[in-house]
């Protein structure tokens, strides 16, 4: 169903890469750019790199392992829901673990892999014949070694805690310029199920075992839409007083064991790159950023940020977005990746509630059963089509032999009224 990369097949795809230098870091904070990880730090791209599938990450965006291949279709889709077998992989690019310039590592350096993960967040539970496994490679065997694993459980109720892994790396036979280390997963091929997320990846030496604080403050998801009751909206759809939202939401998490001086900003700029008057925040007031640990995300004014100056028209007389840039800035932070979020706020020919990240698949599994979406036009207007993502999952034969309807509904007192199209 899915064949296992050879170690020395791996061995020599990674022959022509430069070994990187410690310390290794990788948070995933671009998945608001890319869903796919950073060709910098490993050589493929089987997870899915998102901001909305885990459950209060470390910082914005983790690399999520699924039964989905690197185009988000499943390996198998007609597997059984009861198989589980290989899935994703993550793989380091060749890390320099033998010498500088400056120093020549042996085992009492005190080198970790470290990392967080988290079972199931937003998506689908893995099942404990499911896995999460860390190997590390020692090149001059040309072997893969399991140095630690995790099986799934399927909870009663979501588990919204990240688990803080670390690895010793003691072994001389890693200690070599061609070192790597990779994560894989054992998963229900069929479909988007079994979902674990890791973040915060990093491989540094003289690692104390005391060190448990990320000195690091950053977003932890993107901050919502501008719009009330849409991600998106028909550019003559627009109206200011009905669509605005008063203010937005943002999620800012502070790493340190400390209050932080912070400050927060946001710019934004129309589709030609001319800038659009807007509200700045400054720095967090007393008793400044707080800690997440014990406080939560942070609750203050920039949390919530009102609109003072309106950034959008009343009304727009052609399709348009607007590139909305949002800044962390705070004291000692030695993480910058995650300080920064940018969001495109489009208003273009059709309405959409989310963000386009399908988290989970729902079916109707009864003949005859419906299924309705409500949309409040403000001005008459045409439905000319409609946009569906069907997630490829669980008995791919019987999905394609399946027939459905779309119907289009008056609105009724009460749900869907009389029947305008079929």
């Amino acid at each position: 169903l899915h064949n296992i990369p050879k170690s020395k097949t791996i061995h020599k795809k990674i022959a022509t890469f430069s070994p990187l230098d410690l310390p290794f870091f990788d948070d995933f904070s671009y998945a608001y750019k890319s869903p796919y990880p950073s060709s910098s730090n490993w050589i493929d791209s089987s997870v899915y790199v998102n901001t909305g599938f885990a459950i209060a990450p470390i910082s914005i965006g983790v690399a999520t392992f699924d039964g989905l291949n690197k185009l988000g279709y499943p390996y198998s889709i007609n597997a059984p829901v009861s198989y589980s077998g290989p899935a994703d992989y993550l793989t380091s690019k060749p890390i320099n673990l033998k010498s500088t310039l400056t120093h020549t590592y042996d085992p009492s350096d005190s080198i970790f892999v470290s990392f967080y993960y988290q079972a199931e967040g937003r998506g689908e539970a893995p099942e404990v014949n499911d896995s999460l496994c860390l190997d590390f490679f020692k090149p001059n065997q040309n072997k893969w070694q399991k140095v630690w694993g995790v099986k799934g459980y399927n909870p009663n109720a979501t588990d919204t805690n990240f688990y803080r892994v670390r690895v010793l790396i003691a072994d001389t036979a890693y200690l070599d310029s061609l070192f790597q280390f990779r994560f894989r997963n054992k998963a229900t091929t069929s479909g988007s199920l079994d979902h674990w997320h890791i973040d915060y990846v990093q491989l540094k030496y003289n690692y104390l075992y005391a060190d448990t604080v990320e000195s690091d403050a950053g977003f932890a998801y993107k901050p919502s839409s501008f719009l009330k009751n849409y991600s998106v909206i028909p550019y003559r759809q627009y109206n200011r007083t009905l669509e605005m939202a008063p203010s937005f939401r943002n999620y800012m998490r502070n790493n340190f064991d400390i209050a932080k001086f912070s400050d927060y900003s946001y710019s934004i700029k129309d589709e030609f790159g001319a800038s659009v008057p807007t509200y700045t925040y400054g720095t967090f007031a007393n008793p400044g950023f707080l800690p997440f640990l014990n406080n939560g995300y942070y609750n203050g004014l920039a949390a919530t940020p009102a609109f003072t100056n309106q950034p959008f028209p009343v009304t727009f007389r052609d399709s348009t977005f607007f590139t909305i840039t949002h800044v962390l800035t705070t004291s000692s932070d030695s993480k910058r990746g995650n300080d920064t979020v940018v969001h495109v706020q489009k208003f273009s020919n059709y309405y959409a509630y989310d963000d386009g990240t399908a988290e989970q698949g729902y079916y109707l599994n009864t003949y005859g059963a419906k299924t309705a979406l409500r949309f409040t036009v403000n001005v008459a207007d045409t439905l000319k089509s409609v946009r569906i993502y069907f997630d490829p999952i669980l008995d791919g034969t019987a999905i394609l032999a399946s027939t459905f309807r779309i119907m289009v509904w008056n609105a009724g007192s009460n749900g869907p009224g009389s029947i305008l199209l079929k």
